[in-house]
């Protein structure tokens, strides 16, 4: 593995992960996005991840850390960014990077959760620069069939038209929810190990199910939670209010633009995800206009359907089939 850093037009320094196959068996290579307030973390570690195992399986992979995140962390105390600047910067950036370094002119998108709706949001505008789509529990109905991210969105929503409402921002640097809860998360190992015990949480039947050490936990739960920006964390909230996936300032409707989506398509969900459920995931088949599309459920939470051993077994087989099947 290789760590590679390049500048963003507005000069924020990204890290990009390689990992170059001894023998390459597939032309093109793939780009991993991570989730909200997560980082590269979430496709490798001490006991791999779906990074390496594609590697092992002849693909060139990369991965990109989003600003505020692992590798791409900033040097400052406000994180103000917001999706569009993943979407047109970071992206574009690792694009670029990508294509210069291996010759070719197009990528695969590998994206979880928000990095999932990232790779929508960059192939509806970018359709030639994109080979195809996989995506893990990414929501294209933000928030749906999740009645607490609805009720934190009709917040969100409510808050927005109180008037200056958006100073807020300047007294709340950064959002550090997501970080809160992996250490949660790792105090509530032992009770989370008992089904009947704090099953209700989004994090079962995650971990417990799919992880082999304990390292696993501490590795994933503290190092690969990170703190992120406010702006982000309302835009997201927002999604769910609206019933629509937009730009911050409102002037780009993403989830229209999907139609615009025509490279191959592969969504996986969790049957057991309770951030993305199936009823949010499933319907960008009926959106996109790819011709080769396929929509598959796991019995996974959402963080297992990255992270642990159902990813980098099962999941990764069936991401490599469909990468072999319906295009190379």
């Amino acid at each position: 593995m290789q760590i590679h850093y390049v500048s963003a037009p507005d000069e924020v320094r990204l890290g990009i992960l390689e990992w170059k196959p001894d023998n390459q068996n597939y032309k093109y290579p793939i780009l991993l996005i991570h989730g909200f307030a997560q980082n590269n973390l979430s496709w490798h570690g001490r006991n791999g991840g779906i990074a390496p195992t594609l590697c092992s399986k002849g693909f060139h992979v990369f991965c990109l850390d989003l600003r505020g995140s692992g590798y791409s962390r900033l040097r400052k105390l406000y994180y103000d960014y917001t999706f569009d600047d993943f979407v047109f910067k970071d992206m574009e950036s690792a694009f670029l990077f990508i294509t210069t370094r291996t010759g070719v002119d197009k990528i695969v998108l590998g994206g979880h959760s928000l990095g999932g709706i990232c790779s929508y949001a960059y192939s509806a505008f970018f359709p030639q620069k994109v080979q195809t789509v996989i995506t893990f529990g990414s929501p294209v109905h933000f928030g749906r069939g999740v009645q607490t991210i609805q009720l934190l969105g009709r917040l969100a929503s409510f808050m927005k038209k109180v008037p200056f409402s958006h100073l807020i921002y300047y007294f709340w640097p950064r959002e550090f929810g997501m970080k809160l809860m992996g250490m949660f998360g790792l105090v509530g190992v032992p009770l989370m190990m008992n089904r009947r015990i704090l099953k209700f949480s989004p994090l079962y039947p995650s971990y417990t199910r799919n992880f082999e050490s304990a390292w696993d936990f501490w590795e994933k739960l503290v190092g690969g939670f990170e703190f992120t920006s406010p702006r982000l964390l309302v835009q997201l909230l927002l999604w769910s209010a609206q019933r629509k996936i937009t730009s911050f300032d409102g002037s780009i409707n993403y989830t229209e633009k999907f139609k615009n989506i025509t490279s191959p398509l592969f969504a996986l969900s969790g049957i057991l995800d309770k951030v993305a459920p199936p009823k949010s995931v499933k319907p960008i088949v009926d959106i996109v206009s790819s011709k080769v599309k396929e929509y598959k459920e796991y019995v996974a939470g959402h963080i297992d359907l990255v992270e642990g051993k159902l990813a980098k077994g099962k999941i990764s087989d069936d991401v490599e089939k469909f990468l072999r099947e319906s295009i190379f």
